[in-house]
């Protein structure tokens, strides 16, 4: 942040994962400093909450850049709305089948491979940690461009 002396970044931690907690949060915050232009939220189950009380104190989309992780459904419909600018996705088909690719190796009691692998179409890395090795898959940034694709997990349908 050094190379960016006129951001100033306030850290609020929000417990207990809570939609409730992150609105007082964001509301103690807008009150205190009420040209916060944008706000990262930890969990997007947060979103509604930081979005009811932006606009409680007069704020319009676009005025607060906010992005999230998780790309859940309240995400995805906010960014449908244009409140939320964009959320980090979890790639969970990914994880799935990068589990299930190496299963095999695990129950034989193999040693997993160091490097890249790709896992349906993305590049995902085992790296090795001290507890053992762990697939690395990069997140999916959704914005306005691709919200609407039935892949991303918030978008599932449950039947």
């Amino acid at each position: 942040m050094d190379q960016y002396p006129d951001i100033t970044v306030i850290d609020k931690d929000t417990k207990g994962w809570e939609m409730t907690e992150a609105a007082n949060v964001a509301a103690d915050q807008l009150t205190v400093n009420p040209d916060i232009d944008a706000m990262f939220v930890h969990t997007d189950s947060r979103f509604p909450g930081v979005v009811s009380v932006l606009e409680e104190k007069g704020k319009k989309k676009g005025d607060v850049y906010l992005i999230g992780v998780d790309g859940d459904p309240s995400a995805l419909k906010l960014i449908r709305e244009g409140w939320v600018n964009a959320t980090i996705t979890p790639p969970m088909n990914e994880y799935v089948l990068g589990a299930y690719a190496f299963l095999d190796k695990i129950i034989a009691g193999e040693q997993l491979t160091p490097g890249k692998y790709d896992i349906n179409g993305v590049i995902g890395e085992i790296v090795q940690e001290d507890v053992g090795p762990k697939l690395i898959i990069p997140g999916i940034l959704i914005t306005t461009a691709n919200v609407d694709d039935p892949a991303l997990w918030g978008n599932a349908e449950i039947k």
